[in-house]
């Protein structure tokens, strides 16, 4: 597990030098839940893992947990005031921060976000 934590920590600083924001993003979550599971092992690949790609904005992250919750993109526009098209904009933009592709990804990395 501590080597697939590594190899997933390097993948995502190639990634991320390739300005491959989700797959870094992708990467570095997978990196970090396998290390988790190493009863607090540290290595030297370990500790040069990027930092989070890129933090959520407040609207972001306003409509990533409304749509966690399971709203629809229309019924998050209504109750923000917003168009479906800003909304659809706001989750695409979170998406490739929290390297996600779907909502059930988006669920899952909003639980397992700080």
């Amino acid at each position: 597990m501590l080597l697939a934590a590594e190899a997933a920590s390097g993948a995502a600083e190639a990634f991320r030098r390739a300005d491959d924001r989700r797959a870094a993003t992708a990467a570095l979550r997978r990196s970090r839940a396998l290390a988790a599971s190493c009863e607090g092992a540290a290595t030297p690949g370990l500790f040069h893992a990027p930092a989070a790609v890129d933090p959520l904005s407040g609207r972001e992250r306003e409509i990533v947990m409304l749509a966690a919750k399971g709203m629809a993109s229309k019924a998050i526009a209504e109750r923000l005031f917003l168009s479906v098209r800003t909304v659809s904009n706001h989750l695409q933009h979170a998406y490739t921060k929290l390297g996600v592709t779907s909502r059930a990804g988006l669920a899952e990395a909003v639980r397992c976000t700080p």
